[in-house]
């Protein structure tokens, strides 16, 4: 699908609403890359809006296996089971962090990981590799950056520290009361029982933190 004008493109989503609808397409690719747009003010882009293989997202609807790595609470299981993909009223929410799930896979009383979700979970993999989805930023001296780890997975290359100096990373887990979505706790769309987080508070962590892909 292309769009030309301004006044299409501010309806893009309903476009494309119409077009699942309507055709109920396997995929969707707005070939966004016409010189002609330029002419409205538009950006030039390619993008896939709908999915490369639809048919594995619902196995990351199901519950999926996640280690505790030793922070389980006393007396409870070593692991936990939460879904990658959730729905909450009109919004997808997201926790994926595969180490994690991987993971697990050692207590012998961990639910095992379905071939259909090792499929999901592979496209994943490569589509945050991919220049279609991802965004690289480079954090300058005295940058903060805030991420909903709920909506975004994200990642960081490792650090290059002197010998004589090494940096830290602090992170600050906060839950927003003043959100314009109100509700339940974050983790409590997942885990009501297990949450650790209180409205209004937060937890501070100071590390070297490990790389990987997180959300």
């Amino acid at each position: 699908m292309q769009i030309t004008t301004a006044g299409m493109e501010r309806q893009r989503e309903q476009i494309v609403e119409a077009l699942v609808k309507a055709l109920s397409p396997r995929t969707i690719v707005l070939r966004n890359d016409a010189p002609v747009r330029e002419l409205e003010g538009l950006e030039l882009y390619v993008e896939r809006v709908l999915g490369e293989a639809p048919e594995l997202a619902a196995a990351l609807y199901e519950p999926q296996p996640y280690d505790f790595r030793g922070e389980e609470p006393d007396g409870s299981k070593p692991f936990y089971e939460m879904p990658v993909f959730t729905q909450w009223g009109d919004r997808l929410f997201v926790r994926y962090i595969r180490p994690y799930i991987l993971a697990s896979q050692r207590h012998a009383d961990a639910p095992r990981i379905t071939p259909e979700a090792e499929e999901a979970m592979r496209r994943v993999d490569a589509m945050t590799l991919d220049a279609t989805y991802n965004v690289f930023m480079d954090l300058m001296p005295g940058d903060i950056q805030f991420v909903n780890n709920y909506l975004v997975l994200h990642s960081r290359t490792a650090y290059r520290d002197a010998p004589d100096r090494r940096r830290h990373l602090v992170r600050l887990w906060l839950d927003d009361v003043a959100s314009a979505r109100l509700g339940p706790g974050k983790m409590d769309w997942y885990l009501p029982e297990l949450s650790r987080f209180t409205r209004g508070g937060g937890v501070a962590r100071l590390e070297h933190g490990a790389d990987g892909v997180g959300g």
